[in-house]
């Protein structure tokens, strides 16, 4: 395979000198190189009397490209050997050397002379939105469903490794609109609500009024219904949390997955596998105090719709259900509850066991309202404005997002897809996120 990122580092190196033009490199292997790589004598398993010097194969390619190695590394020719080429030898050889690569590798790729137009990648993508839009992007990820970036010469910002498939492009609608959803947010600044979690848990003698975690498990926080987020925000959770009975080492012989001197770690989880761009985040890890309950809190930015769980990440390993199986029935004379009733209760208060007495969600929260995006683009606007004034605000946008001025007198695809929203639905902010859209998936944006 040709190393190409030494022949791009030889050629801001050396370039080609006047010398290393008229450089041919037959007679320089002849002399330094064939006395130990030929028919007779293929030191390193290399050869190098049958190189065919007009060729632009990859094996003339792969060739010259070990020769110029182990020059730029000055491991050859050996110091023993009795012929040894000056140094303006050597750097004429490697300069041709390198440019020979170089154009070999050219030769080879098809795509070396088209005309490539290149987009950004994930990277510039994600960091395009958050400067434009003014976008948090500690919980959004506008790219996550954009395929990997191709390289080329070990760069990843390279027009030809930059691949614009049907797939990408359709990821790259959806992310569009999932944008406009978060930046056109007309109306008052969406009310704090505070939502307290209960537990549907029985109380287990003196035990805690609580949820209970034996092993690997989550806990999601939910009212009568597992809790959503309203509204994009930030978004403050509390939660208190006990381990019970790890200072004791019961089960040892049957947990023995379980590290009882491993302080008990949980890691609060948001997620949406249901929206066009599913995700899950890690919000926080923290440990929980033995015996003695203890309060958490953190505060988060959440998307729309996304629930949040507590999950015990050093809990006993194996499902529920073995450690009912094989625990319970050895160890049942210390659990809460007789033999003869329901395994789960008999267990819950008697092994490794992490209870979640109260939790509490409040938000959404904002620095400021409206948002800096809307306020840049569309705060001009109201509920009864015309499509004049949209257009005006969608320009506004695209000359931002463009990079550049905007045609007056040319009629842009944003205009003509919000305007044919606005006719259809009579509502202005649904034809402004069309439009959008439309400029987020535009190729002067990409």
């Amino acid at each position: 395979m040709l190393k190409k990122l030494t022949t791009l580092v030889l050629l801001g190196a050396y370039g080609m000198s006047a010398g290393a033009a008229e450089f041919k490199i037959k007679p320089f292997v002849e002399k330094y190189c064939i006395n130990c790589h030929d028919e007779d004598l293929d030191k390193g398993d290399r050869r190098f009397d049958n190189i065919k010097y007009g060729d632009m194969s990859y094996h003339t390619g792969e060739t010259y490209q070990e020769i110029l190695d182990v020059l730029n590394l000055a491991d050859m020719p050996p110091k023993k050997a009795k012929k040894q080429p000056t140094p303006k030898e050597v750097e004429d050889a490697i300069a041709w050397l390198t440019n020979k690569t170089t154009e070999i590798r050219e030769h080879l790729d098809p795509r070396s002379q088209q005309t490539v137009m290149r987009r950004l990648n994930k990277l510039e993508y994600n960091l395009t939105m958050r400067d434009l839009f003014h976008l948090n992007l500690n919980d959004f990820d506008p790219s996550i469903a954009f395929p990997d970036d191709g390289e080329v010469a070990g760069l990843n910002t390279i027009g030809k490794g930059l691949v614009t498939s049907d797939f990408l492009l359709t990821e790259m609608l959806k992310s569009a609109r999932m944008v406009a959803e978060r930046v056109v947010r007309p109306g008052e600044r969406p009310a704090v609500k505070k939502t307290d979690y209960k537990s549907d848990s029985k109380e287990m003698g003196k035990r805690h009024y609580a949820s209970r975690l034996i092993g690997r498990q989550h806990i999601n926080l939910r009212a009568k219904r597992d809790w959503r987020a309203p509204e994009d925000g930030t978004y403050n959770i509390e939660f208190e949390a006990v381990m019970l009975n790890r200072l004791k080492k019961a089960f040892p012989n049957m947990l023995k997955s379980y590290d009882y001197d491993q302080k008990s770690r949980v890691a609060v989880i948001a997620y949406d596998l249901s929206n066009t761009l599913p995700y899950t985040i890690n919000l926080g890890e923290f440990e929980v105090n033995d015996e003695k309950p203890g309060k958490i809190k953190l505060s988060a930015t959440l998307r729309k719709g996304a629930a949040v769980k507590i999950v015990w990440l050093n809990g006993p390993d194996g499902s529920t259900k073995k450690i009912k199986r094989k625990v319970i029935p050895k160890y049942s004379k210390d659990a809460v509850y007789s033999v003869t009733r329901n395994p789960m209760e008999m267990y819950q208060g008697a092994g490794p066991e992490l209870q979640i007495i109260t939790a509490s969600i409040d938000g959404p929260h904002y620095k400021q309202w409206p948002l800096p995006g809307f306020q840049e683009f569309f705060s001009t606007l109201k509920n009864d404005s015309s499509f004049d004034e949209l257009n005006d605000s969608l320009k506004k946008l695209a000359a931002k997002a463009f990079r550049g001025p905007i045609d007056p007198h040319k009629e842009y695809a944003f205009s003509k897809v919000a305007a044919k929203k606005f006719e259809d639905s009579k509502n202005i902010w649904t034809a402004a996120k069309a439009g959008m859209t439309t400029i987020l998936v535009s190729p002067e944006f990409v």
